[in-house]
């Protein structure tokens, strides 16, 4: 059977964990079921329980599990055992129900997960079976020929395996909606509905992107869990979140969480509780042996308690470096202009990043959108240049002065560039 997850989070960090570097935090699970006769009045035995556990944090490349308890009420029949991916539970002296805790200490990290070196794509590497296993079409994570098509076409031409992935991170990114529309459904949109509808919320997005690396032979699997969120469509700040992880031969899993735009790292406001080949894996399952009961499930209350919080750029060196310039910088009335970003990747490895470019109202940007997703090999410089169009209606014998800006999700510091706009100045056309 299946029971309900019930989400309580207790934040007692002074800031948020979204600019964490590294955070330890005590994560609390309980769980039981309760045993009714099956008619009124029945005397009713129960001689034995077992639970399957699938929800508890797990090792990961950013998360490291320091201790983990478990206690059972009434006492257990033998200990538990970790049985592949989840945990089985035993007891004995039943009564009129079964219960247990689960207390642990978990430490994550925002660290990007180093891939140092190109990979082959497509994959060249003799995969093992259980990495094999994330290469199979699911319920959710289905790969129907529309799936299948779009992958192929976006990863046509690409002999990197970090370029492929990323081309398929940024695709989903940019071309299907973060929404809650189907929040409350019985049943979550698959891939492929995904991918008519252009709209999902977590786990819908990420199905769409699990489904697309495994339609072109990338192992992807999904990870549930916890993290941490200030958007405002959201009344808790902590909550149940669905992201994926990719498989690189000679590397292992690397998290990549389309929502977030946060791609080979996730902050250390994620902690991971499951591994799941499919969207809809169940939390813990409960099973009993007797005679004249029914097996009724209890809520499945998880809270997650932030301490130790480590600041991000603390004492450290800046992953990259971005410089924001205008080509020009006086120009006249109704003249295009260029403002160009220039990116240097610091580390010896494979950096993605999200940009957000800041621009004055009325400015109209001709060549891209306000938010890009930009991938940088190991030590690359690059530069992105940003054309926009100024206004023709000034009044004469004025000037006025614009600010752009842009920031990254890797960095805490905001770059600007400044333009004059004045008559007379010159004139400057884009070809695009």
């Amino acid at each position: 059977m299946r029971s309900l997850l019930l989400f309580i989070i207790h934040p007692v960090v002074s800031f948020s964990p979204l600019e964490a570097s590294r955070m330890t935090s005590n994560v609390n699970i309980r769980s039981g079921v309760e045993f009714h006769p099956t008619k009124p009045g029945i005397n009713f035995r129960v001689s034995s329980t077992s639970a399957t556990l699938s929800w508890f944090p797990r090792e990961s490349l950013h998360q490291n599990v320091m201790e983990m308890k478990i206690a059972h009420a009434p006492s257990a029949a033998m200990e538990p055992q970790v049985v592949g991916d989840t945990i089985q539970l035993f007891w004995e002296k039943q009564g009129t129900s079964a219960q247990f805790s689960m207390e642990a200490t978990v430490q994550t990290t925002n660290e990007i997960v180093p891939v140092r070196d190109r990979i082959p794509f497509p994959i060249q590497h003799h995969l093992s079976t259980e990495v094999s296993a994330y290469l199979q079409s699911g319920r959710i994570a289905n790969h129907s020929q529309h799936v299948q098509q779009v992958a192929r076409s976006l990863v046509t031409g690409k002999d990197d395996l970090y370029h492929a992935v990323f081309a398929i991170a940024d695709w989903a990114s940019t071309n299907i909606a973060y929404s809650l529309a189907s929040e409350g459904q019985p049943a979550i949109q698959s891939a492929s509905q995904v991918l008519q509808s252009r709209f999902g919320k977590c786990d819908e997005i990420t199905a769409l992107f699990v489904s697309m690396n495994r339609a072109v032979g990338i192992p992807c699997r999904f990870a549930l869990g916890y993290s941490y969120t200030d958007n405002e469509l959201f009344k808790q700040r902590w909550g149940a979140h669905s992201w994926a992880e990719v498989y690189f031969p000679g590397v292992g899993w690397v998290p990549f969480d389309i929502t977030y735009g946060q791609y080979g790292y996730v902050d250390a406001g994620h902690i991971m509780l499951s591994v799941s080949e499919d969207a809809e894996p169940s939390s813990v399952e409960f099973s009993a042996s007797g005679r004249e009961f029914e097996l009724f499930g209890c809520e499945v209350d998880t809270s997650v308690m932030p301490r130790n919080v480590q600041p991000a750029y603390e004492g450290r060196s800046p992953t990259i470096d971005i410089c924001l310039e205008a080509q020009a910088k006086e120009v006249g009335f109704g003249s295009a202009c260029v403002v160009v970003a220039t990116l240097i990747n610091n580390r010896d490895h494979y950096v993605c990043t999200q940009l957000n470019l800041g621009k004055p109202k009325g400015i109209k940007l001709l060549n891209s959108d306000t938010k890009k997703n930009v991938l940088l090999n190991p030590g690359e410089v690059m530069e992105i240049p940003f054309f926009f169009k100024m206004d023709e209606d000034y009044k004469s014998g004025y000037s006025y002065e614009y600010t752009f800006s842009i920031s990254s999700n890797l960095t805490s510091r905001e770059e600007q560039a400044i333009i004059k706009v004045k008559e007379g100045a010159p004139l400057f056309y884009a070809k695009m």
